[in-house]
């Protein structure tokens, strides 16, 4: 296919390849208006599709399903090629995830199995030319691919890649208790991988906490790099996902995905979702407040809110890293940084200013450990809840740098800066 109707009826298919049986006639209506060769091959095209409504792709009916069905789950020693699988990992809107035993090299692999409806021949086509572009990335930060099958009669189509076992860097962060200042590190560890793989052509569109992993050695590993570029799909792929895990991705897309505007999505929209992810780490929240949202609804409000602030979401931060963070999710994408070795270099800036200023900075906790206080160089004072670290009160004292600060037994926090002033500052009712 090479002439123009071709190439849009083909773009058209990518982009409707995911919506359910009973929403497709209306989308190509929509798409394809009164041409009647375009709306012909694209339905063609369509029809090549046959995703199953049998539960495929739901891992507690695995056991109950067809385990010798090429199309269906895969049992545990069911041989894959070169490979011996294990057990299922997980699924998503494009397959199911299996752990695979190789014997040379002697490993434990994962492998991404497309499912039936994606198994049309040019999406296939083009999952494997993106394999072999992310075949070769090779960088700590980012999950390796180590080969691809285009499937036959033996064997569905599947990709072979690194096994991270380890759990999303949100959930990772928060069961280590990591600091303000480690988990900004991790984020930059984050922006190294990303920028080695913009660096090769590679943007991932797709980075959220479940693509982001943290391994038993302490880095953030990404995963499925390119999976929707491959597809040509954004927000249609989260179609037959549940209402909560469309509404989790859409918090992480960047406007121009949200607007549709595929010709827009470049680096910057990695940075994006780097930047809420920041946002996530640092404060315990997302950046909008979607919950409960329709689809439209929760596009509409983070394409017309303004650009959240750390500080407004609780969190107890540096200026500097405030700025970063507003930068990288600016809603407009020549306002955010260019590159996401750029962002890295500001938050290894931030890490090093914070390391000198570390003595500068003193706290003390209540007897039960529910409140904490911070007294900064600038003299100002901070009280956060320990649990949800909510800012209960911010004081404003001045620039000489707090040196000493105490909880009295009445409830006042008895503090002295450096300029010899003292006071017992009483905490709101």
């Amino acid at each position: 296919m090479n002439d123009p109707t071709s190439l849009l009826a083909e773009e058209i298919f990518l982009a409707l390849a995911d919506v359910s049986a009973d929403q497709r006639n209306t989308a190509v209506r929509e798409r394809c208006g009164d041409d009647a060769r375009l709306r012909a091959e694209v339905e063609a095209l369509l029809e090549a599709l046959h995703a199953p409504e049998d539960g495929f792709l739901d891992p507690t009916t695995i056991p109950a399903l067809d385990m010798n069905a090429i199309d269906g789950p895969l049992t545990p020693g069911t041989p894959l090629g070169p490979f011996l699988v294990l057990h299922a990992i997980g699924s998503g809107g494009m397959g199911v995830v299996y752990a695979a035993q190789q014997d040379r090299p002697r490993r434990t692999v994962a492998i991404k199995v497309l499912r039936r409806g994606f198994r049309h021949p040019e999406i296939v086509r083009r999952f494997e030319r993106e394999a072999e572009v992310l075949g070769r990335l090779q960088h700590q930060g980012i999950a390796q691919v180590f080969a691809f099958h285009p499937g036959d009669r033996q064997a569905p189509a599947h990709l072979v890649m690194e096994l991270i076992s380890g759990p999303p860097i949100t959930e990772y962060v928060q069961a280590h208790g990591l600091s303000i200042a480690d988990r900004v590190a991790l984020l930059a560890k984050v922006c190294e991988a990303m920028h080695h793989a913009h660096e090769r052509g590679v943007i991932h569109r797709d980075l959220k906490p479940a693509n982001v992993l943290v391994s038993d050695d302490g880095w953030p590993k990404i995963l499925d790099f390119g999976i929707a570029r491959a597809t040509g799909l954004d927000v249609q792929s989260a179609v037959h996902t549940s209402h909560g895990q469309i509404i989790g991705t859409l918090a992480f897309m960047s406007p121009e995905q949200l607007r549709g505007a595929v010709g827009d999505v470049d680096r910057r929209s990695d940075v994006y979702a780097i930047g809420v992810l920041l946002f996530r780490l640092v404060t315990g929240r997302m950046p909008f407040d979607i919950a409960g949202l329709s689809l439209v609804e929760a596009v509409q409000r983070i394409l017309r809110s303004d650009t959240p602030r750390l500080r407004a979401a609780g969190a107890v931060v540096d200026q500097s890293l405030e700025e970063i963070a507003a930068r990288a999710m600016a809603r407009e994408r020549d306002a955010r940084y260019d590159s996401a070795e750029a962002m890295g270099s500001d938050l290894r800036a931030f890490l090093e200013g914070r390391r000198t200023r570390a003595a500068d900075v003193v706290s003390a906790v209540t007897a039960d450990e529910q409140l904490l206080a911070i007294g900064l160089a600038s003299g100002d004072i901070s009280v956060i809840e320990a649990r949800t670290g909510r800012t209960l009160a911010t004081f404003e004292r001045g620039s000489s740098p707090v040196v000493s600060l105490r909880f009295r037994e009445d409830g006042r926090i008895a503090v002295e800066w450096k300029d010899g002033r003292s006071d017992n500052l009483r905490l709101p009712a």
